[in-house]
């Protein structure tokens, strides 16, 4: 007889990141890169595909992943910056409505523009029903605590909006080769798996108590 569910942990992946054709499309022109080969910190990107994501969860036992592209507009301004983000975001709610109950969603916003960060927000959590938001720490010269985003985290604010925040390097940052730091993860039936490689971990902190604040790879 098989264990009872209720016994069973429950493993959901909170950062996972898919690798959409149309933003390697973008990402690659807006560098001068081929989209077969292209990169992003000197790391080239691997094949993604859903059913190659829910054939790595089957084999780690894990039962839903929170799918999320954080600073996916950062290279673009304006209309490509908007553009992109809704392409993005559909994409999203496509993979929900083709493979649920396997994947979370956090949306993209372009921060560029607060009016159109804003908008697509609403349009992500609204129409496309997707779960929350996700931001880098800073976009562009500009970390989260410039007012720059606050009428963007008073609409949060106002829709108790999760927000899941991911370390990006300052600008200007050159990664060190050697530069190899872990963290072992600790299932929740104390069952300690293997040390998972992460490359920049940090503080952070603003001013908005009221959002539901998930944070990757650093300390709140």
């Amino acid at each position: 007889m098989g264990e009872d569910r209720e016994t069973v942990p429950t493993l959901i992946d909170v950062h996972s990141h898919p690798l959409f054709p149309v933003w390697k499309a973008a990402l690659a022109s807006a560098t001068g890169q081929s989209i077969e080969s292209v990169s992003m910190f000197g790391l080239k990107m691997p094949a993604w595909s859903p059913e190659l994501h829910i054939q790595a969860m089957d084999t780690n036992a894990i039962d839903l992943s929170s799918l999320s592209l954080p600073g996916a507009t950062n290279f673009l301004t304006g209309r490509n910056a908007r553009t992109l983000a809704r392409a993005i975001n559909e994409e999203l709610a496509n993979i929900v409505d083709c493979h649920s109950p396997r994947f979370g969603t956090f949306a993209v916003t372009p921060l560029d523009d607060m009016d159109a960060a804003i908008e697509e927000m609403v349009y992500a959590l609204d129409v496309l029903k997707l779960d929350g938001v996700v931001s880098s720490t800073h976009h562009l010269d500009k970390y989260l605590g410039d007012g720059h985003f606050d009428p963007w985290f008073d609409e949060m604010t106002r829709r108790r909006t999760t927000l899941f925040v991911h370390p990006l390097p300052p600008a200007n940052f050159k990664l060190a080769a050697t530069l190899d730091v872990r963290v072992a993860v600790t299932h929740q039936d104390n069952r300690e798996s293997s040390a998972c490689p992460i490359r920049w971990s940090g503080d952070f902190s603003f001013g908005f108590s009221k959002l539901n604040n998930e944070i990757s790879e650093g300390r709140s």
